[in-house]
């Protein structure tokens, strides 16, 4: 069986990786996965996938936990203490750590580091790999789910702090919602945080005060789907959640308030990555997988295209079967620009942002727009994240 463990304060050298192999692998996380002191979803999907992915390739698993991703030299601590147990592949698993994560590999070119996200940092030449989900797939899927679900046609969207993935997020929310209903608002409040439990509770509670009948949200735990059913229990209201990193069969998700949530399975990027190490093969690389490889998964609601969307209209029950088959093809593209005798494309003069340009489908798709996207796009109500 596979060992996962923390990793112990001291720091001892190691042999070579190429000489003593990959059969080690550490995870510096910015929390804690379970216990009295965790409530982040993210970092249990973490653990969960490292531990499968060790049980799938006889490793070893050795942790690194809170350390503060915006404390760097923190990081390199971390690091220090992982390879000095022998790990010769390190996952950075927040997007924060990629400062350090260069200045790591340049040190030890022989360990193989992967950091969470941070695609607009990543070249061909760079020293370490950069991997995640394509989560705005799911994130579109949920906004067609939202808006025919959405008597008003006003959203919300708990936003956290200004990176690429959160505007990926909302941007695909907000066209999907457009797609079944073309005045369909999303209002978005940013809490600058990907967890702090207070400014998620001001920031749901603000969109609830100002109609939001459905909520999705980008935090790592569960504030913003309690906020919305406490909400719902004081004011007698039906307002709807979406979830982020958890699906139907987390408890606080057993209740009728619970529209559709997704998660990532990191998986199969963590197995790939110590098994193309161990037979040395590993390149470094931008990995980017999403529905149909399996690493963002998604709760969809039983039923037809009817009762899933009782707000939508017929035409757009009759599409969302082709939506659905398009995205979990891995070809969203198709949807925005379908082929003869498959409809008229959705957004037939562009998709217009809050930088004043109008972007055609396939510059919005393409990996350098979405992995470097810094604007809003029509339809969000709201200033750009805190920090912008």
């Amino acid at each position: 069986a596979p060992a996962t463990t923390a990793a112990p304060a001291a720091t001892a050298p190691t042999a070579d990786c190429d000489t003593v192999g990959y059969g080690t692998v550490g995870y510096v996380m910015d929390g804690a996965e379970r216990g009295p002191d965790s409530d982040s979803d993210w970092d249990t999907l973490i653990y969960d996938a490292a531990v499968a992915a060790a049980e799938a390739t006889g490793t070893e698993a050795l942790f690194e936990r809170n350390i503060d991703d915006d404390d760097i030299p923190l990081f390199h601590e971390a690091v220090d203490r992982l390879v000095g147990q022998g790990a010769c592949i390190v996952f950075a698993t927040s997007a924060n750590y990629i400062s350090g994560i260069a200045e790591a590999a340049e040190r030890r070119p022989d360990v193989r580091f992967l950091n969470s996200s941070g695609f607009d940092s990543w070249t061909d030449d760079s020293p370490f790999g950069v991997y995640h989900g394509r989560m705005y797939e799911a994130r579109f899927l949920h906004g067609i789910l939202a808006a025919g679900n959405s008597p008003s046609g006003t959203l919300g969207y708990v936003a956290s702090v200004d990176v690429p993935e959160v505007y990926r997020g909302l941007n695909f929310f907000t066209l999907g919602a457009r797609l079944v209903d073309p005045d369909a608002r999303v209002l978005v409040e940013w809490t600058g945080d990907w967890q702090a439990r207070d400014a998620e509770i001001a920031a749901a509670t603000s969109l609830l005060a100002q109609g939001a009948d459905v909520v999705a949200h980008h935090q790592s735990g569960d504030t913003v789907p309690l906020t919305v059913k406490a909400w719902n229990a004081d004011n007698g209201t039906n307002v709807r959640y979406i979830t982020y990193l958890s699906v139907g069969d987390a408890p606080y998700n057993q209740n009728p308030a619970y529209l559709t949530g997704a998660r990532y399975n990191w998986t199969p990027i963590f197995t790939d990555v110590i098994e193309s190490a161990a037979d040395g093969t590993y390149e470094p690389a931008a990995t980017w997988q999403g529905l149909a490889d399996l690493v963002v998964q998604i709760d969809l609601p039983a039923g037809t295209p009817a009762e899933a969307l009782p707000e939508a209209t017929p035409a757009v029950h009759a599409l969302v079967p082709i939506v659905l088959a398009t995205v979990f093809s891995g070809n969203i593209e198709l949807v925005f620009t379908p082929p003869a005798g498959y409809g008229t494309p959705p957004f037939p003069d562009g998709i217009a942002t809050s930088d004043g340009r109008v972007l055609t489908p396939a510059e919005l798709l393409s990996d350098e727009t979405l992995g470097a996207m810094d604007f809003l796009v029509e339809g969000v109500v709201g200033d750009a994240g805190p920090d912008a």
